[in-house]
């Protein structure tokens, strides 16, 4: 199939499984998907360094935007928040004074119409803010004050499910109705075509999320707490996986943790011959 590795991958498995359980039920003689030297082989999947943008290519970004919109670059590299976080970013949920964002729902498309959810795997969470992010929010309130949203909250399995919810979100389209990504995506095309960057989901709303994460991971953050910043439940492996080779100096940090702990150990005993001819032990 024309298929990226990757996505040969995921087709594969899901095969798999339909002819494991074919093969138990007896509906087929045997499992055809059998991998190993004498079976299928899969294609490897090579996953290229992340390339973030530098700051002069988020500005050149934030200027091609509409006014409506350009703060939405500085509250994305500044907070790591997902376009569907952004989308319903709310006043609220800004604590000026204290220097905290908190990450609390997003919009989402359910069904063909907007709602909206807690974030994805409901990982709440607060994200310190940046002078230069605050400020830049607060001066895209005083031209673009905050549009209270009504949306059904989607919630499955719950009494909360479908109840409206409503929030003062900082960005809205210029009717003050809630941002859908199909349109917005339309937008974000147009603004990095005419800032001429790739045309390509690597240059997509995502990058910004990239950013931030890139900020803190080559300013010697840890990786835990970058995931927790983003929203990540998994411990910070996977912000290991896409950012470890930014991580500043690793190769000489490891080298002076090995030295100063090694330093603390005496210096080992070196046997030497004996000054008067004896016998050496």
């Amino acid at each position: 199939m024309p298929l990226a590795p990757s996505s040969a991958r995921r087709v594969f498995s899901l095969l798999s499984t339909i002819m494991r359980w074919a093969a138990r039920d007896k509906l087929i003689s045997s499992n055809p998907c059998l991998q190993g030297r004498d079976g299928i082989r899969l294609p490897t999947v090579t996953r290229p360094k992340l390339q973030s943008w530098t700051p002069e290519t988020v500005a050149k970004m934030r200027a091609e935007l509409p006014p409506r919109w350009q703060a939405m670059t500085d509250a994305g590299t500044g907070t790591g928040a997902r376009q569907s976080e952004l989308f319903a970013l709310a006043v609220g949920n800004i604590d000026f004074l204290r220097r905290r964002v908190h990450i609390r729902v997003q919009i989402k498309i359910v069904g063909g119409r907007l709602v909206f959810a807690a974030p994805k795997s409901k990982a709440e969470r607060s994200v310190p803010l940046a002078r230069q992010t605050g400020a830049a929010l607060a001066a895209h309130l005083q031209l673009f004050p905050a549009a209270e949203v009504t949306l059904p909250w989607h919630e499955p399995g719950t009494r909360r499910h479908g109840k409206p919810h409503t929030a003062k979100l900082l960005f809205t389209t210029d009717d003050g109705y809630a941002l859908n990504r199909n349109g917005f995506n339309r937008v974000w095309r147009d603004a990095r075509k005419a800032a001429r960057l790739g045309d390509d989901r690597a240059n997509g709303c995502h990058m910004l999320r990239h950013v931030f994460a890139s900020t803190l991971v080559s300013r010697g953050i840890d990786p835990r707490t970058v995931a927790e910043y983003m929203g990540h439940t998994d411990g910070g492996a996977l912000v290991l996986k896409t950012y470890s080779h930014l991580m500043p100096d690793a190769e000489d940090r490891a080298r002076r943790a090995l030295e100063e702990a090694l330093g603390a150990a005496s210096e080992p005993a070196i046997d030497r011959p004996p000054q008067d001819g004896g016998e050496i032990r």
